[in-house]
């Protein structure tokens, strides 16, 4: 079943990358592929290039004094959308098609033949049953006996896993076009999993930085209108130097694309930063995390380390700008099953990433402070190329993001506590295929001062107004200053 083995790695690219895929590099010994059925039929796919390939079926009782041939002359992809264009020859007749296979929607459009190149696997056509031979009738006056109706002929099924089409000339022809669907969501899944670990990134950013700086408010032990209030979000105006610790965990479940994922993200994060006098902090974070997920047919996991730095200046009495630039690189794991057939390889995958926003505070009433802010995360990602468990060369997939998130924060602030809450509204400013573009974040916390020289933050939050993706997350952050 590899006739369309190489059909996407070789010839789609980074099928489902919101820019533009990079071609794989087609390996020396991926030319042809050759399948011999059962019944002697041939099938022989050859590549000849990044965007075309060629299908010759012969031999067998259908073939063998006709010939099929099947030419791919084009393939263009735009984003989870791939375009087929080419032509079906058999007898000296050559009829043309052009066909758009959406993998999010999961549905083939086009003209000629491509509704049934492209169709959904086959679970095979029912034979038909013979008709019973009908019973001479006995003649009363001297007529010629009626003949018995010879029988019909049983239609052989379908081979699951292989696709037809029809010829110029209304020859049905099976071709094995399983692995080009099963491709097709391997390239789907590696693209829409690489927009969520992006977007997991920036939650998980946000958690870690946000509860660093939430909890220096109660490692101050401030209260708004208090004469030892400072009104910094990064910390109060001593000077000197911090180290914390995070650790947060995740449960999602994804819908996208017909899926139907559940899973679970952990990380666990360490860092050290100085606090200028003016109220300015910078430091260092290192963090490591994995993400499982599994659906009916798909595994997905990945585990890395993530380190960067962050910053924050206060230009303003009671405006903070806040700044991080960090990097990742995670080992992934994909498993996909399409039918019969299936897909699993071990790859890397490597982001860059960073944020620049602004922080206020506003006092509303004794003990209440506001903390509106605004944000934009910009991430670049790529997972590597890699030969999966049957030989198939898979290219290297790239996503860019760029994530807006405009919210705020209302705290109540005491001496040695500060419970508060937080809303906000995020806007994917590429687009991406495959993703909500708007969704909002609620979430709730309380931090505390245990000592003058540590503090406590724990929080959760929740996503809100994605149409097929859920999120819960619960961390705590633990500060000491030296």
């Amino acid at each position: 079943m590899l006739a369309g083995a190489s059909l996407v790695a070789l010839c789609g690219g980074a099928a489902y990358a919101q820019t533009a895929p990079q071609p794989p590099v087609i390996p020396t010994s991926a030319g042809t592929t050759t399948i011999v059925a059962a019944d002697g039929t041939k099938i022989e796919t050859t590549v000849l290039g990044p965007t075309q390939m060629k299908i010759v079926i012969s031999g067998g009782p259908e073939f063998t004094n006709n010939p099929a041939t099947v030419n791919f002359t084009n393939i263009s992809t735009s984003g989870l959308v791939q375009t087929y264009t080419g032509d079906v020859t058999r007898g000296g007749v050559t009829a043309a098609f052009t066909c758009t296979v959406d993998a999010g929607a999961k549905t083939v459009t086009g003209s000629g033949a491509c509704s049934t190149i492209f169709a959904s696997q086959a679970g095979g056509t029912t034979p038909t049953t013979p008709t019973t031979p009908t019973t001479p009738t006995t003649p009363t006056t001297p007529t010629t006996p009626t003949n018995p109706t010879t029988p019909t002929t049983p239609t052989n099924p379908v081979t699951p896993g292989q696709q037809t089409m029809v010829a110029p000339d209304g020859t049905v022809i099976t071709i094995a076009t399983g692995n080009l669907m099963l491709l097709n969501d391997v390239y789907a899944d590696q693209f829409l999993k690489a927009l969520l670990n992006d977007q997991l990134t920036a939650s998980s950013i946000q958690s870690m930085i946000g509860g660093r700086l939430q909890s220096l408010f109660a490692a101050a032990g401030l209260g708004p209108f208090t004469s030892n209030y400072r009104g910094l979000s990064a910390g109060d105006s001593a000077s000197g130097l911090s180290a914390w610790g995070n650790v947060s965990g995740l449960g999602l479940k994804d819908k996208r694309g017909g899926r139907n994922e559940k899973g679970d993200a952990r990380s666990a994060a360490v860092g050290v930063d100085y606090s200028f006098s003016g109220g300015g902090v910078l430091g260092v974070f290192a963090s490591w995390g994995d993400l499982d997920m599994d659906g009916p047919s798909t595994a997905f996991s990945s585990d890395g380390w993530t380190g960067g730095i962050y910053g924050a200046l206060s230009p303003l009495d009671r405006v903070q700008i806040i700044g991080t630039l960090g990097t990742s690189r995670q080992d992934v794991e994909l498993s996909r099953q399409f039918g019969i057939l299936s897909s699993k390889g071990k790859t890397e995958r490597d982001q860059v990433f960073g944020s620049l926003g602004v922080e206020g505070l506003v006092g509303l009433a004794d003990n209440w402070v506001l903390r509106p802010s605004a944000s934009v995360f910009v991430s670049r990602s790529q997972t590597d190329g890699y030969v999966d468990n049957a030989g198939r060369a898979i290219g290297k997939t790239k996503a860019d993001m760029s994530l807006l998130n405009v919210g705020g924060t209302l705290i109540y602030t005491g001496e040695t506590i500060a419970p508060y809450v937080s809303a906000s509204w995020n806007r994917d400013l590429e687009n991406n295929l495959g993703s909500d573009r708007d969704f909002g974040r609620l979430g709730a916390g309380v931090a505390f001062q245990l000592t003058p020289a540590v503090s406590l933050d724990v929080g959760a939050s929740t996503v809100v107004g994605k149409s097929h993706e859920k999120e819960a997350q619960v961390g705590a952050t633990l500060v000491g200053r030296f």
